[in-house]
């Protein structure tokens, strides 16, 4: 990773082996007076983890960091204890779900917050005149529920998706075309009506979306379940600054993930069977 990284500057990047995180004392001093801009560190069990987070504790400047989560677990660690868990954020509604997901996981939550009470309308994003329709049943299913979802397709096997490549030339111009098409459904519903969540589902999708809408940058509120944690986005267009978003991988979350988006839960968004 120092290698990689040091092909991107001219700054000097140094790594911190497995050697040096446990017998170099300050390493990050050393570093410094060596040249070194940056230094890479890395772990691989629970007492490296501890290892790193000492030597971030024990720096002799303040530093800027950047990592995972596993600084926070790192730190923590070598604090003697676990991060303390997250608020729970509690519940919210109604939510937007915005989907350019084909995956099947995708299509069973779907699926599941459509029993649950969520509306569920098609996106041709190609078709601009349908999607100017789409705004009033949309707004209409905001106002009254807890709920509603717009999608471009449903599975791996929805004949929508083999149209839409076909049209747009291939995959790589899908995500981007879907992506500015959901975005600008959301910008419309956001900037008429109050939406104080927001899940976008498809990794090329919610790159996209959020860029329709003027993402600026995002703040943590709580893990939710994993790989889809509920954050706080700061953004250009008229009421979506400020909304609490979900940006979800296709294969990510349970079946009940949209529901639990809803409700703040993270018990719910996180379980694995079907409700019965």
């Amino acid at each position: 990773l120092a290698r990689h990284l040091a092909r991107q500057t001219s700054r000097s990047i140094a790594g911190l082996d497995l050697r040096e995180l446990f017998a170099v004392q300050d390493p990050l001093a050393r570093a410094a007076a060596a040249g070194t801009r940056a230094i890479v560190l890395d772990g691989y069990d629970a007492a490296s983890l501890a290892a790193g987070g000492r030597i971030l504790l024990e720096a002799p400047a303040p530093l800027f960091v950047i990592g995972s989560s596993g600084v926070e677990h790192a730190i923590a660690a070598a604090r003697g204890g676990a991060p303390p868990p997250p608020p729970a954020p509690g519940g919210a509604s109604p939510v937007l779900v915005l989907s350019g997901s084909a995956s099947p996981q995708t299509e069973m939550q779907i699926a599941a917050a459509e029993r649950a009470g969520f509306a569920a309308f098609r996106l041709d994003p190609l078709d601009k005149v349908g999607e100017e329709a789409l705004r009033g049943p949309l707004l209409a299913a905001l106002a009254r529920g807890r709920g509603a979802i717009v999608f471009t397709a449903r599975g791996p096997d929805d004949p929508a998706l083999v149209r839409t490549r076909a049209a747009l030339g291939g995959p790589e111009a899908t995500g981007p075309a879907i992506g500015a098409a959901l975005g600008r459904i959301w910008a419309m519903a956001a900037a008429q009506a109050r939406i104080p969540r927001v899940v976008v589902c498809g990794g090329d999708t919610a790159s996209h979306a959020c860029l329709a809408v003027g993402a600026r940058w995002f703040d943590g509120i709580s893990p939710l379940a994993p790989g889809s944690p509920l954050i706080r986005m700061a953004a250009r267009a008229a009421g979506v600054d400020g909304t609490e978003v979900v940006l979800k991988g296709g294969q990510v979350g349970g079946p009940h993930l949209f529901e639990g988006v809803a409700a703040g839960c993270a018990v719910l968004a996180t379980r694995k069977e079907e409700a019965p």
